[in-house]
């Protein structure tokens, strides 16, 4: 849904020029929705219970990996871009649109909190917020490291398979990992998502934020990336140069 309508605003495939402000606007989508779905799945959590929680979860991650595309609505892919020049090069955009959308998602979450149309909005807007981190600073950050590591790596393998079995691989996995990280750091194991939704609540400083949801989530992210390479060695028995590419740039099964 989002990478047709991005398509019809800047048709990259006429104008190439395009490609960039079509990245941005599918980032800036994705990550707005994603977002906005955290905090409310917070509230199902809170209302109906692990049952209730883990079923929307699910649903969520299908419709979302169906309608959004290649947004990738996480740092990963194009901080790793940036440093390593994994990717199309098309890092900026990609930032810069997630960003963009973490921020309006922020505000807008904060409005409709305003409206009091549940009880769980008027304590959100009256109360100090907390963070989602319950464990020690060390172990969060080895959570967040380790959820990001395995999501990472479903991620980068998923390219080998056919679209549907993708879908449903990735997305049971999110819920998983959702439902391992969630008494622990919140398992966000997405260093945008958390700062949209934690960044400044107490009652960990901003250091200790940066530590477990930052580094964790990109570290996990690296080290996936190296994983991923040892198994397309392995699997091709001997390092080549075509197994040092970048993932994206292989072709996907139809």
């Amino acid at each position: 849904m989002v990478q047709t309508v991005a398509d019809l605003v800047f048709p990259s495939k006429t104008h190439p020029s395009n490609w960039a402000k079509r990245n941005n606007l599918a980032e800036d989508c994705g990550n707005f929705y994603i977002c906005q779905f955290v905090d409310l799945t917070g509230i199902v959590y809170e209302r109906h219970g692990m049952i209730a929680y883990t079923i929307f979860l699910l649903l969520w991650c299908l419709w979302w990996g169906k309608h959004f595309g290649d947004a990738e609505a996480c740092p990963n892919g194009p901080v790793e871009d940036l440093l390593f020049g994994y990717g199309a090069g098309d890092y900026k955009p990609r930032i810069l649109g997630q960003i963009l959308g973490a921020v309006a998602a922020g505000t807008y979450i904060q409005q409709i909190w305003g409206l009091h149309l549940i009880e769980q909005h008027k304590i959100m807007t009256t109360e100090e917020c907390q963070s989602s981190l319950m464990t020690t600073i060390g172990w969060g950050f080895l959570m967040e490291a380790s959820l990001s590591c395995v999501s990472r790596f479903f991620v980068l393998r998923s390219l080998y398979w056919t679209e549907k079995t993708s879908l449903w691989i990735n997305s049971v996995v999110t819920v998983i990992l959702c439902l391992v990280g969630l008494n622990s750091t919140g398992g966000y194991f997405n260093g945008i998502l958390a700062s949209a939704l934690m960044f400044g609540c107490g009652p960990h400083g901003y250091f200790e934020h940066f530590v477990v949801y930052w580094l964790g989530n990109l570290l996990g992210g690296f080290f996936a990336r190296y994983l991923n390479y040892k198994l397309d060695c392995f699997i091709d028995r001997i390092c080549t140069p075509e197994t040092i590419l970048n993932s994206d740039e292989k072709p996907k099964q139809k």
